[in-house]
């Protein structure tokens, strides 16, 4: 097996640490470098031109979004592959919302500290509620 390299797209910093902390661990197996880049601040045609070279080089990338407002998971890909002309279909992952609390809901506290989101009990929400 050669020198494998993933590129991961993500959002923002809660995906950021939810891919470094959790995912990046797991996928460490398969690939010899992995990257996580937050494209919400990038240029489209910086991602484009970035996308290009991946694929060039050979490495293998996602790019992960949410679901926001759209009806469905084809209706957010269309949008971005009208957006961004170098992404291939199949490597755009749509994070449905319930998917995203499914990210924190089996985080107990000792995990939750390590990527440093803030607990609290049940208890808490009751007294101060």
């Amino acid at each position: 097996m050669g020198y494998r390299r993933l590129f991961i797209w993500v959002e923002g910093e809660d995906d950021e640490r939810f891919f470094e902390k959790i995912m990046k661990p797991k996928l460490q197996k398969k690939y010899n470098f992995i990257e996580t880049i937050r494209y919400a601040t990038l240029k489209k045609e910086k991602i484009d031109n970035f996308l290009k070279s991946i694929k060039a080089m050979g490495a293998d990338y996602i790019y992960v979004t949410d679901i926001n407002d759209f009806p469905c998971v084809s209706a957010k890909k269309q949008k971005i592959q009208n957006k961004i002309r170098n992404i291939d279909d199949d490597r755009i992952i749509v994070v449905r919302k319930e998917i995203e609390s499914w990210y924190l809901a089996g985080l107990d506290n000792i995990e939750s500290k390590k990527i440093k989101i803030r607990t609290f009990s049940i208890t808490d929400t009751i007294t101060k509620g």
